[in-house]
């Protein structure tokens, strides 16, 4: 989606400009400032989601953090969020850096917009989307401040990621051992994701 994104404001289209705007600030907010505004939004009774729901004739009343049900969607949407505007920053960037004689030989030889992304475009920032899209799964992986601050890991443990429930076993319930295990597992499962992403973006480059 960051790609798609990048690649719309980069080719000028309309409301481009509106574009950089609005997916600029999820890539440089705080999480807990994101956590707060969103949960917000979230809220039954005042929360701009159920307003919309509301006019749109879909309800007005859901609990969303409420229920065990569905709490992990907000969760769920808040994290996309956040990752989308980063992911658009940097690829923006990477695609600004592409020559635009590469376009311009493109366009004289008759491509359209589509052939230009995908055999100009996309070749050339496919290392930007490997080391993105390793860092977005780390970063998800150890995504405790947004979810903690919207729901504590519930309701009923529903939205208990692994770094909460690592905090829970530490000091919620005193297993330190089991909360250390869980942190080490988990470590080294990173480890091994981002030496796969490292070696796949060098791969991507030579």
């Amino acid at each position: 989606m960051g790609t798609l994104l990048a690649a719309a404001v980069s080719a000028n289209v309309r409301g481009h400009k509106s574009m950089k705007i609005i997916w600029f600030f999820p890539g440089i907010a705080p999480p807990t400032a994101v956590a707060i505004f969103w949960s917000s939004g979230f809220q039954p009774e005042s929360g701009v989601v159920n307003v919309i729901l509301g006019k749109l004739g879909l309800g007005n009343a859901h609990a969303w953090l409420a229920s065990s049900d569905t709490a992990l969607y907000p969760v769920i949407f808040v994290g996309v969020w956040s990752a989308v505007g980063f992911a658009f920053l940097v690829i923006l960037g990477a695609v600004e850096q592409i020559p635009v004689s590469l376009r311009e030989a493109a366009l004289v030889d008759g491509a359209n917009m589509r052939q230009q992304f995908t055999k100009i475009t996309l070749p050339l920032i496919r290392p930007i989307l490997m080391t993105i899209f390793t860092l977005e799964i780390i970063w998800t992986f150890n995504g405790f401040t947004v979810v903690w601050a919207m729901t504590n890991g519930g309701p009923s443990d529903s939205t208990s990621i692994l770094p909460i429930l690592a905090y829970k076993e530490a000091f919620r319930y005193g297993r330190f051992g089991t909360a250390a295990a869980m942190a080490v597992i988990t470590g080294i499962f990173l480890m091994i994701v981002g030496t796969i992403g490292i070696r796949l973006s060098r791969s991507e480059q030579q």
